[in-house]
């Protein structure tokens, strides 16, 4: 019973970490609308997977990984901030082929490691993540497993599900909607998702200015 009752604490801690709508989500709604909902999946299991990673550290007590994170916040968040403006100067650059069939458009293989790297680059460049992780798992009473290494193991699980659980809601959601776009609209959403991460990512380099 207490092994179920902390995987529920898992999944519900990664279903209130992943929902909030950001730069992840964008991207991860973008492929689901352009490609179908495989690509924006792919583009989800690398947030889920960084997700996983930052409630391992927490679960696990891992404290020399979360001292170096601390340690090293600012070069971390200027990271993320460079990745996000980067991403926005390439979707601003991209330019849909007029002979491209949106209908038809499926993710490549060779485009999947991108697609999953992009996201888990992001989310894992976000240190608040463990922080957020740590207080969630304070206010479920489900902290300070490191002594108890199996329990902490599910507690992870559950993240990790509760996470996809988000990803595969907006992949298949935003996927229902894939072709319907056309080329023009394509142009209007790559630069809208454009002018979101250089946004944020603006907001994360001028904070150490």
């Amino acid at each position: 019973m207490e092994e179920l009752l902390l995987i529920a604490k898992g999944v519900v801690a990664g279903l209130v970490l992943s929902a909030p709508l950001g730069p992840v989500a964008l991207l991860c709604a973008r492929r689901s609308l352009i490609y179908g909902p495989s690509a924006g999946l792919v583009s989800g299991l690398g947030a889920a997977t960084a997700d996983m990673i930052y409630a391992a550290v927490a679960a696990f007590g891992l404290t020399v990984i979360s001292d170096w994170l601390a340690l090293h916040r600012q070069t971390i968040d200027l990271v993320g901030g460079g990745l996000l403006i980067a991403l926005g100067i390439y979707l601003l650059l991209i330019q849909p082929k007029p002979t491209d069939e949106p209908s038809q458009r499926q993710l490549e293989p060779m485009d999947a490691p991108h697609a999953f790297g992009a996201t888990f680059a992001l989310t894992v460049s976000n240190p608040i993540t463990l922080v957020t992780f740590l207080v969630l798992f304070d206010y479920l009473r489900a902290g300070d497993l490191g002594d108890r290494p199996g329990m902490a193991a599910l507690l992870v699980a559950g993240v990790f599900a509760g996470s996809m659980v988000w990803w595969l809601s907006l992949a298949f959601g935003a996927g229902r909607l894939a072709g319907r776009l056309g080329l023009a609209g394509e142009r209007l959403l790559n630069r809208a998702c454009a002018l979101v991460m250089l946004g944020f990512g603006a907001y994360g380099l001028l904070r150490f200015a």
